[in-house]
């Protein structure tokens, strides 16, 4: 099940139950659906449904590394961002290990007709529409550059 599928059905579990999740769940299962609908009125590509769950854990991430640096008053808002972090990151597609994505990344060079870093924006976005989310680009950059120099 793609995530924006997972979040939609959590969502609504989460406010038949009446759970503190509930929001956090509609909150980001709305920003999901505006990407699609303001690019052209169409449905969110998976890859952007997965941009927007990192980009809230990664502003959960910031307010924890920003309250943090200020000790005594900013309990509550870390004990919030852990909580929602805790909340969305099951719903993470699991990541391709660094060998895992060697693997996928050395396949589509070897298809290559020419092997040149001018290639490399055509493997990313190849990757891109094969995992959707679920690698770290500046790992997989590394790697082309590696096979393509």
């Amino acid at each position: 099940m793609a995530v924006l599928e997972k979040i939609r059905a959590a969502s609504i579990e989460a406010r038949k139950a009446k759970s503190p999740a509930a929001q956090l769940l509609t909150t980001v299962l709305s920003e999901m659906v505006d990407v699609g609908k303001n690019k052209g009125n169409r449905e969110t590509t998976e890859g952007e449904a997965v941009a927007i769950l990192k980009k809230f854990i990664g502003g959960c991430e910031e307010i924890i590394k920003l309250a943090g640096e200020h000790e005594g008053s900013f309990e509550h808002a870390i004990s919030n961002a852990k909580l929602e972090i805790s909340i969305l990151t099951p719903y993470l597609p699991l990541q391709l290990t660094e060998d895992e994505l060697r693997v996928e990344i050395t396949a589509l060079v070897d298809a290559l007709e020419q092997k040149n870093l001018k290639q490399m924006g055509g493997v990313i976005k190849q990757l891109q529409t094969q995992f959707p989310g679920q690698f770290d680009g500046a790992v997989a950059s590394q790697i082309i550059k590696s096979l393509l120099v």
